[in-house]
């Protein structure tokens, strides 16, 4: 199981919530999940099961989630995660 990645990100005056797990060699998944006041706005995953078995998997799995972890980042300042204001200024869906 590699270490996953948290990262708190600020967002017009919101604090956003990224966090990216490795469910373990006998999922072999990696997921990163965008949260705002603990409620999922979005999340991605990739299945690595077939890199199981080459050298060097970690390192790769890694460096893929790292990428994944930035990526959600990127795109939740670019405003592709929220939508217009909620009824108390909480982003919808």
């Amino acid at each position: 199981m590699l270490t996953g990645f948290n990262t708190n990100v600020p967002y017009k005056g919101k604090t956003y919530h990224v966090q990216s797990e490795d469910t373990g060699e006998s999922s072999a998944t990696v997921t990163t999940l965008l949260y705002f006041k603990g409620v999922i706005l979005s999340r991605k995953s990739f299945n690595y099961s077939e890199m199981l078995d080459k050298d060097g998997w970690q390192v790769k799995v890694g460096g893929m989630m790292k990428k994944q972890h930035i990526t959600m980042i990127k795109e939740l300042v670019s405003g592709m995660h929220v939508k217009a204001e909620g009824p108390e200024g909480a982003p919808a869906g």
